[in-house]
């Protein structure tokens, strides 16, 4: 059985970590749990609570979340499938077929999803997988998918590089420039379109909490997006401040 390598960033979470609550209900000896704190956290002592239900506990000094996501790369070797997870996700959700409402998943559904994910990827011949960015049943569907498509940032799974990382001046969307980069590369990502998250987006606090969030800020992401890949995206005209991509392909 391969190990399945789960990396948690957080901050200012010491006393509630739904993240690993979950993956302790998983009840699988296979997967190995890595919580990641910055060094500046001022819970920072308190994490050894977490420890028994841990793997490892890493710290790391970086400014933003993309810093964060970047320590958790260099942490592992080149060709290692790093699942990371924010650290207040309580499981997933699915759409069963012919259904329109959403189902928390059964334990074990979170390895086989990984294996099967891991599989995808090598037929594509691509080092990236996520699942549908929004828990909205209407453009949900049935499909798995290769292509160049958004993924969700609360989770997803990538093959380490020796030199693909997320944009460390980028205090937002962060996730959308990793997956261009990879789609830049590989031509695209794998999409579960029937799977989204259970938790986390709207709570205050943990890894989310080291992005910046005034509108200022989300301009100059939005921007520096748009420089680096523009024939990739464009600005969304329905949503101001916002990107949406210019091409998509589905195999």
């Amino acid at each position: 059985m391969n190990t399945i390598h789960v990396a948690i960033p957080t901050r200012g979470r010491a006393d509630r970590q739904d993240t690993i609550r979950w993956m302790e209900s998983e009840r699988d000896k296979g997967i190995a749990v890595t919580l990641f704190v910055h060094e500046d956290d001022p819970q920072k002592d308190r994490y050894i609570a977490w420890e028994p239900l841990v793997d490892g506990i890493e710290f790391h000094d970086g400014r933003n979340v993309a810093e964060a996501r970047n320590a958790i790369l260099d942490c592992y070797p080149a060709g290692t499938h790093v699942v990371m997870i924010d650290d207040d996700l309580r499981g997933l959700r699915e759409l069963p077929g012919g259904s329109k409402k959403l189902h928390a998943s059964h334990a074990g559904k979170f390895r086989r999803l990984v294996t099967h994910a891991e599989g995808m990827m090598s037929l594509h011949r691509t080092r990236l997988w996520g699942m549908y960015p929004t828990d909205s049943t209407m453009f949900m569907s049935q499909q798995v998918k290769y292509g160049v498509y958004f993924v969700c940032g609360g989770i997803f799974g990538t093959i380490v590089t020796d030199d693909l990382r997320f944009d460390g001046e980028l205090w937002r969307k962060e996730d959308y420039d990793y997956t261009l980069a990879m789609c830049a590369r590989y031509g695209g990502v794998v999409r579960y379109d029937m799977i989204t998250i259970l938790g986390g987006r709207m709570q205050r606090g943990g890894v989310a909490a080291q992005r910046v969030t005034n509108p200022e800020q989300n301009d100059e992401a939005v921007a520096r997006l748009v420089a680096k890949w523009p024939e990739w995206i464009r600005m969304n005209p329905k949503r101001q401040g916002e990107i949406i991509l210019k091409k998509r392909q589905t195999r």
